[in-house]
């Protein structure tokens, strides 16, 4: 099979079928005990799982999120450099179940739900019926041998890693970006009463978040970087965010506006899946925004809804 590399993982056992009654859903998971993956070279010399009838969906979405390839900046050839991050990101979900994990490819995603992984591509609703899942030990074996099949192919692959980033030496913030800043902390000095300004710092780049004493009402992101770049967003995953950057006016005016709306409690979201849509509120005009999600009829009955209050 393939193109010159041929390895076979037997997954552990599990019964052929696990009745997910006891996590509280309709569907029967097909764990398919002894199913046997194999990996493939491509024309290109990347090593991928080789696509079967048995689990094709699981394995399509597979190759998307993580793939053999060298990340961006390093040397050309095959790497092992996405399959350690999905390792360590499911590893860490092992020993706490209380962690998210998902990650990300070009069309599609694969989440934990109750220790089962979850493969679904992005253009689907979140509850479609085109989903394939395996236990997370499962998935975490496949990568293993995922990974040794990567270094048989090439030993070299584990080092092909993206290069160190250079030390960003802070001077005196830009003068925008400075305006930005003050602007936000102005709002936040004026809400004290309300409020709490939390500040972090990575790589040049400053979080700020503006954070109600009300649990029920929105945070507000401000995110700087490169100078006078960034975004401001309330903080939710079905927020878009506003990009700043292009016109100092309106950057100061969008961070008004996120500020306004986050006091005044004038914010819907309805959360499915990574993203959702919001909704705000203007006296009798609605404006609506969706972000990592498609308008589905009968989307947003199915969305969890969240009604944002005013800071008190």
């Amino acid at each position: 099979m393939g193109f010159g590399l041929a390895v076979r993982l037997v997954l552990s056992n599990h019964s052929q079928e696990l009745d997910l009654d006891s996590l509280q859903r309709s569907q029967r998971v097909e764990c398919l005990s002894a199913m046997r993956f194999a990996f493939r070279t491509t024309p290109a010399g990347y090593v991928e799982v080789a696509q079967s009838d048995d689990m094709s969906v699981f394995i399509r979405v597979l190759n998307d999120c993580v793939g053999s390839r060298a990340p961006r900046g390093a040397r050309s050839g095959p790497s092992t450099y996405w399959i350690d991050a999905a390792l360590e990101e499911f590893r860490r979900a092992l020993s706490d179940s209380d962690s998210p994990s998902m990650l990300s490819g070009n069309m599609s995603y694969l989440q934990l739900v109750d220790g089962l992984v979850e493969a679904r591509y992005d253009y689907d609703p979140p509850d479609s019926d085109i989903v394939e899942r395996l236990p997370l030990p499962d998935v975490i074996a496949l990568l293993e041998q995922w990974r040794t099949a990567v270094i048989n192919l090439d030993p070299n692959a584990t080092t092909r890693l993206p290069p160190t980033r250079p030390a960003i030496e802070l001077g005196p913030p830009h003068r925008e970006s400075a305006s930005l800043r003050s602007r936000f902390e102005g709002h936040a000095a004026a809400l004290s009463d309300r409020t709490s300004l939390d500040v972090s710092e990575k790589d040049g780049a400053t979080t700020l978040r503006l954070r109600p004493d009300n649990f029920g009402s929105a945070s507000v992101v401000l995110y700087l970087y490169a100078e006078r770049h960034g975004t401001v967003a309330l903080d939710d995953p079905a927020g878009v965010p506003a990009e700043l950057g292009d016109d100092s006016t309106v950057d100061l005016e969008a961070i008004d506006y996120m500020v306004s709306v986050a006091r005044e409690g004038r914010a819907t979201a309805f959360r499915l899946g990574r993203g959702g849509c919001m909704d705000i509120r203007d006296g009798q005009q609605t404006s609506r925004s969706w972000h990592n999600a498609w308008p589905w009829p009968g989307w947003r009955r199915r969305a969890e809804r969240v009604e944002y209050e005013p800071y008190s």
